[in-house]
């Protein structure tokens, strides 16, 4: 997920150009309503109750749809309408671009969301940002410095601020399409993966999915150098075959779409190689075995 500071930080932009032009009384509660539906498809956080592996299934799932943002429009603009002014369909309105910009945000990073749940279960994902973006942190932080400094010109820079950041995006994707095509045309790979890194908008993640081996690189943009490749091959191992059975490798694997599993001993660990430094970092799902091959205990742990 995009986090929520941004997700905020977008509401508000969004919401001083739309609030003046539903032509409210006040400003204030609309500004609250549109900051709250920014960030409101992400009260699914609440089924980590069920279990770490459940929420990473289902995570981004109904509450990140666009019938859950209509649902979740509907019933942000009853309880504003009955705390405030009797403004049910403005108040929709406001929920309804708020959670909308939500999803956009989340549809740009490399993770993902299930728009069209429940459809069909696909992640769709545009992977043009990473989880959290200093880039984008920046560039709203920016407009809003602006914006409180000076209050007469607020909706001409919550406009260019909107703007700068779309031009930053048209960049950012220049930038994908050139990484993609640079690592397809390397050995003439065709099943690429190009995902943005955490440190500059210039370095891309390439995963090149092989029939029995993964390929990982970082990609230069800006000097079209690649660095240091790294192989994970897809292991027949017996004991890693065993843990598909564990119920937490069965989400994780739903969940992750390069897992890559390792055995050592009576330990088998996957990890997802979209966000793994190494291969041995990020999310892992670790199983322990005996020594009759039963497994003895399951979870999944963050390691860095």
């Amino acid at each position: 997920m995009t986090d929520n500071l941004t997700h905020s930080l977008f509401g508000y932009l969004i919401g001083i150009l739309l609030i003046r032009k539903l032509k409210f009384k006040n400003e204030k509660w609309p500004m609250i309503a549109m900051i709250v539906a920014a960030n409101l498809p992400d009260i699914d956080f609440v089924i980590r109750f069920f279990g770490a592996g459940f929420y990473l299934v289902h995570h981004r799932e109904l509450s990140h749809s666009l019938i859950g943002i209509v649902l979740l429009s509907i019933i942000l603009a009853a309880v504003f309408t009955k705390l405030k002014e009797k403004e049910f369909n403005k108040y929709f309105i406001i929920g309804l671009v708020g959670t909308s910009s939500h999803l956009f945000l989340d549809l740009i990073t490399s993770w993902g969301t299930q728009i069209l749940y429940p459809f069909n279960n696909v992640r769709y994902e545009f992977s043009l940002i990473p989880i959290i973006d200093v880039y984008v942190l920046a560039i709203f932080i920016t407009g809003i410095i602006f914006i409180r400094m000076n209050h007469v010109s607020r909706e001409k820079v919550a406009r260019a601020t909107l703007f700068v950041f779309l031009v930053f995006l048209l960049f950012k994707s220049g930038l994908k399409i050139y990484a993609d095509t640079a690592v397809e045309n390397l050995n003439g790979y065709q099943d690429v993966h190009v995902m943005p890194s955490f440190s500059s908008p210039f370095k891309w993640r390439a995963i090149i999915n092989e029939p029995d081996i993964y390929i990982v690189n970082d990609f230069d943009v800006s000097t079209t150098g690649f660095g240091e490749f790294h192989f994970y091959p897809k292991e027949d191992n017996p004991l890693i075959e065993k843990s598909k059975d564990a119920l937490i490798v069965k989400q994780f694997r739903e969940f992750s779409q390069y897992p890559y599993a390792e055995a050592e001993g009576n330990t088998v660990r996957w990890f997802d190689l979209r966000i793994a430094v190494d291969g041995k970092s990020g999310l892992v799902a670790v199983i322990e075995f005996d020594n009759e091959g039963n497994i003895i205990s399951e979870g999944l742990n963050s390691v860095i």
